[in-house]
């Protein structure tokens, strides 16, 4: 899973317990209004869980699990289940009876695919990730007598104003555990037991979620298809199934896209894909508040030469298919007996150039560069012609890319041999790359 890029925000409280999806109910609102909760976020509702805790002082025990709902807690917080989202776990518990410090070692572990304490998914944020006591300083006392208070690390404004809490200085991946903080609780030697509850505080990536969207990155011929998918999910992770996803693409002359439904079996919103011309290409799945994206490589295809229109190699309506100029990364056919045969307007990159026997290809004064096989027929007065232009063999793959046929002035930059006899217009220009002949006839004369 790859979230999204988008400007970082806040998330004010993230459950301690398994956090449960929005609630739409308004009866039973999920949060608060955003600027209700002081941490809150602007934007979707903020989700909390609670995990009730209680210890017994005499048997050195911690028992911490969801507890059924209770107006004890504020309206918008929802319950949980524990090992769902987050998991605390107490360990090394002891009683001073002399001193009434209820200590034990608690850790944090994170089960949400999102990281815990920074908003960028790596920097760690400057409250950590917080636990805070919902009751505040004085906690509850269940059997016995005398009031039970919080030691903390400090207090701070969450659900309400100062409640204490302790903070764990790390970023906490999906499933990583924190490292073990020692709590202490203040507990008189009159009381028996007591209980707490507490909510974690950690900023997140996203807190309105995001939207996955797969492939992330994917290769296709262009004039090739590909069924895309996105996958929205809230803050922790569920699918959230009722939304409007909108696709786009960052140049439709690339690929285009087109939102095709939704597959209730698979929770995935799903598009068509279409390279129209190598490159790559940004396609972006949003639903208005959480966006995600893939990166679309639109690789070459061969593209013929119609000559319908004109001579003009750069007008769209002279190539196969229809409007669509060749990329660098195709390769061009020039058949025998169009209308009329291609001439360059600008100096022009091109992958491989094959021209038939009798056709010609005219460079006048720009460059054309090859970065593939390049033929062209035998026949005098065919082939590449050029005044002052210069065809530039770059191509690097193979051990060798080919050569043959009759063409103009060349210089030759990457690996090539003869596939057949050659003939050129002097200079002949060997570069940073070589030109191999083992079997063939070259010829190269002067103008």
């Amino acid at each position: 899973m790859q979230p999204p890029r988008r400007p970082p925000r806040r998330l004010a409280a993230l459950a301690l317990l398994a956090l449960a999806a929005a609630c739409t109910d308004a009866r039973n609102p999920a949060a608060p209004d955003p600027g209700e909760n002081p941490r809150g976020p602007k934007g979707d509702p903020v989700l909390l869980q609670a995990l009730r805790c209680e210890g017994d002082v005499k048997a050195r025990t911690l028992t911490c699990q969801t507890p059924p709902p209770t107006n004890a807690l504020p309206s918008y917080l929802l319950l949980g289940n524990q090992n769902v989202y987050v998991k605390v776990t107490a360990t090394a518990i002891d009683y001073d009876s002399g001193t009434g410090a209820f200590t034990f070692d608690a850790t944090v572990r994170n089960l949400i695919p999102q990281a815990l304490g920074t908003t960028d998914g790596t920097t760690l944020d400057g409250n950590g990730v917080r636990v805070f006591f919902v009751e505040g300083t004085t906690l509850t006392t269940v059997t016995g007598s005398g009031a039970v208070t919080v030691a903390g690390d400090g207090v701070d404004l969450f659900t309400a104003s100062n409640q204490p809490y302790y903070q764990y200085n790390e970023v906490l991946s999906q499933y990583e555990l924190s490292p073990a903080r020692e709590w202490t609780l203040n507990v008189p030697s009159t009381v028996n037991t007591f209980a707490f509850t507490v909510l974690i505080s950690a900023a997140v990536q996203f807190p309105n979620g995001w939207i996955e969207v797969q492939p992330g990155t994917h290769s296709m011929p262009a004039l090739a298809n590909r069924q895309l998918s996105a996958v929205v999910r809230n803050v922790v992770g569920d699918v959230d199934s009722t939304v409007v996803v909108n696709w786009s693409t960052g140049d439709a002359g690339t690929a285009t896209v087109a939102g095709i439904g939704y597959a209730p079996g698979t929770g995935s919103y799903l598009a068509g894909s279409v390279g129209v011309r190598a490159g790559p290409v940004t396609i972006t799945a949003t639903d208005g508040v959480r966006s995600g994206s893939m990166t679309m490589n639109v690789t070459g295809i061969i593209r013929a030469w119609t000559g319908a229109a004109s001579s003009d190699w750069s007008n769209g309506a002279n190539w196969s298919p229809v409007n669509v100029l060749p990329a660098a990364a195709d390769s061009v056919t020039i058949p025998f007996g169009v209308p009329n045969y291609p001439a360059l307007v600008a100096n022009t990159t091109i992958g491989g150039v094959d021209v038939a026997d009798g056709a010609t290809l005219s460079l006048g004064a720009f460059d054309l560069t090859v970065n593939a096989n390049l033929a062209t027929g035998f026949t005098l007065g065919s082939g590449i012609l050029a005044t002052t232009g210069t065809l530039v063999l770059a191509g690097t793959a193979g051990p060798d890319e080919t050569v043959h046929g009759r063409g103009p002035s060349i210089r030759v930059t990457g690996n090539y041999a003869l596939s057949n006899n050659l003939f050129l217009v002097a200079p002949e220009t060997v570069e940073s790359g070589n030109l191999t002949n083992t079997n063939f006839e070259m010829q190269v004369v002067a103008q």
